[in-house]
């Protein structure tokens, strides 16, 4: 019962979304996997003290993409938990937040958008 109301969602989804976006629609489902891996990664080289300003500046980078592309593609929960994402690095530079606490405010985040982006998987 569920894969069906999964399909009716997501079917209603495609309805909503210009036909020529479809394509950038899968591609950006597609590359969920890729992204979700290389995010879990960074988040570990944060946690494990691995270089954590390089690795939270590449997870600011790919929220940055994912935030600009998502909520065009019918994906606006991911969306707005990647802006978030990158709004909060952006709002940290002009109040200059100590590493430790931008990363305490980002992890929940991330972690929420990657689970988001595993939901897509289901589609």
């Amino acid at each position: 019962m569920m894969a069906m109301a999964g399909l009716a969602v997501a079917s209603a989804l495609n309805e909503e979304i210009a036909p020529e976006l479809l394509p950038a629609r899968k591609r950006f489902r597609d590359l969920a996997i890729e992204r979700i891996m290389m995010l879990e990664s960074l988040r570990i080289r944060v946690t494990t003290g691995q270089e954590p300003r390089t690795a939270i500046a590449g997870i600011v980078a790919l929220a940055h993409k994912i935030a600009g592309s998502a909520g065009s593609l019918g994906y606006a929960t991911a969306g707005t938990l990647a802006a978030s994402i990158d709004q909060l690095s952006r709002d940290q530079a002009e109040v200059k937040l100590p590493l430790n606490e931008l990363w305490r405010q980002i992890e929940p985040r991330l972690i929420a958008l990657m689970d988001e982006l595993e939901a897509l998987l289901d589609e």
